[in-house]
């Protein structure tokens, strides 16, 4: 029994798999959705979805706290709930665009970004109308803010996974702006 089993891996190690270039291997195993790209789709869609709920709490505070006065740091907060309910929607389709393969998904999510930053500084300006924040917070999140899409961006614009996954950089060419060349 044992000659047999030396026999059976014997003749095993004289088999080679079927010998693939690199671009196949990565087209294989990058033609599924995962990785940091679901990540990144996944963890911005719930950190939205939080926002949103998280904007309508303020609201309703801001409203118990008025006294049936309706003042301009509720209509700011509602604007901000407003935003913030349209970059859910917008999030979702930019999960949809990229389950589908939709060349517009960098789009979306630049887009949703953007109106998610609008909500955050109507908050930050309800807030400052009431006096619990200073103007410093809202000059702290204009500067710091863009950093996380421009980051993400060019992960979207670099990465071989998203690359292979989409089917090449048409998606580059939807985006409001993205990063190209060996520049970076």
């Amino acid at each position: 029994m044992n000659e047999n089993n030396n026999d059976f891996n014997n003749d095993n190690e004289n088999r080679t798999p079927p010998q693939m270039s690199i671009d196949e291997y990565f087209r294989i195993k990058y033609s599924q959705l995962g990785g940091w790209l679901l990540f990144i789709v996944v963890v911005g869609w719930i950190g939205i979805f939080f926002m949103s709920i998280s904007q309508i709490i303020n609201l309703t505070t801001i409203l118990d706290n008025t006294n049936e006065q309706f003042g301009t740091d509720a209509v700011l907060q509602l604007i901000a709930v407003f935003i913030a309910i349209i970059a859910l929607v917008i999030y979702t389709l930019q999960y949809l665009s990229i389950s589908r393969r939709n060349h517009k998904f960098l789009r979306f999510y630049q887009v949703g970004y953007g109106i998610m930053m609008l909500s955050n500084m109507a908050t930050y300006a309800a807030r400052i109308y009431q006096g619990e924040m200073t103007a410093s917070s809202l000059i702290y999140l204009l500067l710091f803010a863009p950093i996380g899409p421009m980051l993400f961006t060019l992960y979207f614009c670099r990465s071989v996974r998203v690359r292979t996954y989409m089917g090449g950089t048409e998606y580059m060419d939807r985006a409001i702006f993205a990063f190209r060349g060996s520049a970076l």
